[in-house]
């Protein structure tokens, strides 16, 4: 599976009614919202938004662009290898509004893991040497892959500049 989709569906809503095929098309309760193609590594993302959401989507996410060739209400998103925190969150609001399109009021689960993400996906800084970690570079020479959120990282995990303790970093 692509790494691309595969930190899209890490970051979908939790909520009964969201279903995804085999052929990468997403329904919520029966009604199709969005469908993917994964070609490599690079991952495109066709979302059924509502109509009043795509003027803003495509205006406050770079990555967001009319689906031209399905029509008015859709939106086509195109990620890469590695998408970080702002195009996720342009895939998170794009599904919001799919979903909000076919269930008008819908709010998600308290428990959504896209708000938890937005949290874990803070940056940190060393208060020794002032590095900062990035969860959306990772530390790769020291074996954390991109993605990484600060609170996943193992507990003998230092800082690669001056190798202080994870306990010696604070949120930026």
């Amino acid at each position: 599976m692509n790494r691309a989709l595969q930190m899209v569906l890490a970051e979908l809503p939790v909520t009964d009614g969201l279903t995804c095929t085999e052929d990468l098309r997403f329904f919520y309760e029966g009604s199709p919202i969005a469908e993917c193609e994964a070609v490599g590594d690079t991952l495109i993302l066709d979302i059924h938004c509502h109509e009043l959401d795509v003027p803003i989507l495509i205006d406050e996410f770079e990555f967001c662009r009319p689906a031209k060739a399905r029509g008015p209400e859709w939106v086509r998103i195109v990620l890469m290898i590695s998408p970080g925190r702002e195009e996720l969150s342009a895939v998170k609001e794009a599904f919001m509004s799919a979903i909000d399109r076919v269930a008008p009021g819908f709010d998600a689960p308290l428990d959504n893991p896209f708000t938890k993400g937005a949290k874990d996906m803070d940056k940190y800084v060393c208060v020794v040497c002032g590095w900062v970690y990035d969860p959306e570079l990772g530390d790769p020479d020291g074996g954390i892959p991109a993605g990484t959120a600060y609170a996943d990282l193992p507990d003998d995990w230092v800082c690669p500049v001056c190798g202080a303790p994870k306990t010696e970093f604070e949120k930026e």
